[in-house]
């Protein structure tokens, strides 16, 4: 969006002394209140995640992204790639303003459930945001995350040759994974009907959580990643923890329900008891 364009065919004349000119004092608390209102424009639009004037502040990667990429083990290429994607981990609002298309939420109008981060800008521009979660024990989710967009961003920069080639081998692969595995819904949600993005998402979803991409696909992650492996196995942490998490929940409500049931059968008993000592008392009141 273009905001301000400027071809230096407006000129500021300072009045001259047969027009009654402004007072200096005036014209300096003119200029002083359009500064400040230049000010404040440029600081809003250069703190928003998705704005269009974010370059013109210096980007410093925090020190938890900075812990991410270590985790993540990116090579020297795999990092410079990264940091110039100007990563960021948002919360909530800022988060949604950045990734959430209103069109594609859910009924509740928020569509943050399943969307934890993005790439979004074109080519060499493209920025990642990434959901920060208030739970310790969503490290994992924040680490493979970052790898996805960043397989997004790495994707963008190879040439269209080399993309062609790649879409070749990514179906490929992909058609290898059964048709029940989540990673196809996943797969299917992420592209969201757009053609153009299968090829991107595929080399994401593969590249972060598909220990076997085999040897040609393996040419194409080397550059990135000390070891992929590494990353594909955080995705594992993060799968077995969601997969702990459930089992707990279901015992929980599973043990619940039993202790409701025991309850319901001992209130029935008594209910029973005393209803057969009442029979009881009725019985022996009553002459035979």
């Amino acid at each position: 969006m273009t905001l301000f364009e400027d071809d230096g065919s407006r000129i500021f004349r300072e009045p001259g002394a047969g027009q009654g000119g402004r007072k200096p004092r005036n014209r300096v608390a003119f200029w002083m209140s359009v500064l400040a209102v230049v000010a404040t424009g440029l600081f809003v639009l250069t703190t928003l995640p998705s704005s269009p004037l974010s370059w013109l502040t210096h980007y410093s990667m925090s020190a938890e992204l900075t812990r991410v990429a270590d985790r993540i083990g990116f090579t020297d290429e795999g990092l410079a790639i990264f940091e110039d994607t100007e990563p960021e981990l948002l919360s909530d609002a800022p988060f949604r303003e950045a990734c959430v298309d209103d069109s594609e939420a859910g009924d509740d109008g928020d569509g943050s459930g399943s969307t934890v981060g993005c790439y979004y800008g074109i080519g060499d521009t493209g920025r990642i945001a990434i959901f920060e979660p208030s739970d310790d024990r969503l490290a994992d989710q924040v680490a493979v995350t970052a790898a996805h967009e960043f397989l997004h961003a790495a994707y963008d920069r190879l040439t269209s040759g080399d993309r062609d080639r790649l879409d070749v081998l990514l179906a490929d692969r992909w058609a290898q994974v059964p048709a029940d595995d989540p990673l196809r819904d996943n797969l299917e949600m992420s592209a969201q009907g757009h053609a153009d993005a299968v090829g991107t998402e595929e080399f994401a979803y593969l590249g972060s959580e598909i220990a076997d991409a085999g040897p040609e696909l393996e040419a194409y992650y080397a550059p990135y990643f000390r070891d992929r492996q590494a990353v594909v196995a955080i995705d594992a942490a993060d799968e077995a923890m969601w997969a702990s998490v459930d089992a707990d929940y279901r015992a929980a409500v599973d043990a619940l329900a039993a202790a409701d049931e025991a309850d319901a059968a001992a209130r029935r008993a008594e209910v029973d008891r005393l209803d057969a000592d009442y029979e009881a008392l009725i019985a022996a009141s009553t002459p035979h």
